[in-house]
């Protein structure tokens, strides 16, 4: 009697034993794995911050007041500046400016003078024109006018500063020369890491 009393009891804990796995096993099988561990930044945060600020005083002593942002490869804004007395319109501007960095691999005056008109001239800025174009119609937030350059490391760019002011300083430049002035802090920064 006692052999028949062990056998129910080991099959049922065989069949309580296989239960739980195979509903482990379903549940494994339709998760999807974990997403991969984020890169680590190309841009630091302090490195933007000085970028931002090295703009922003540039365009100032040239008696601008600008919104200056850098943004990583992504589109994601890393530090986003205005300075005293800048215009809260410009802020979509620079946004526009670094969305065009990042969609033509150029800066966004060169991005401007790749338009032609008259035989192959390239065409000074003129926002009917650029209304005009095909790919602005497309991406109506590529901005082609001087402001926003791209942010390289080891050859690969990796985000962009862009500069939105309301004055062309210099003339036919736009707030480029800020925009540099930015992107050398950060591109310096590189070289110390």
């Amino acid at each position: 009697m006692r052999t028949s009393f062990t056998r129910p009891l080991s099959v049922a804990a065989c069949i309580g034993c296989f239960v739980p796995n195979i509903v482990i096993a379903a549940t494994v099988v339709g998760v999807p794995p974990p997403p991969p561990p984020p890169l680590p930044a190309d841009i630091s945060l302090d490195l933007a911050r000085q970028a931002v600020e090295a703009a922003i005083a540039t365009c100032n002593s040239l008696g601008d007041r600008v919104v200056a942002e850098v943004v990583d490869r992504e589109g994601n804004v890393k530090v986003l500046m205005m300075a005293d007395g800048a215009q809260r319109g410009l802020l979509e501007t620079a946004r526009k400016g670094a969305h065009t960095v990042l969609t033509t691999g150029m800066s966004s005056g060169e991005y401007g003078r790749s338009f032609t008109v008259n035989n192959g001239q390239p065409f000074p800025f003129n926002l009917d024109v650029f209304a005009a174009n095909a790919a602005l119609k497309a991406d109506p937030d590529l901005w082609p006018d001087p402001g926003a350059v791209p942010i390289r490391k080891g050859g690969s760019i990796v985000g962009s500063i862009s500069v939105a002011g309301t004055r062309l300083i210099p003339r036919n430049g736009g707030q480029e020369p800020c925009a540099i002035a930015g992107r050398d802090k950060i591109e310096a920064g590189f070289q110390g890491n």
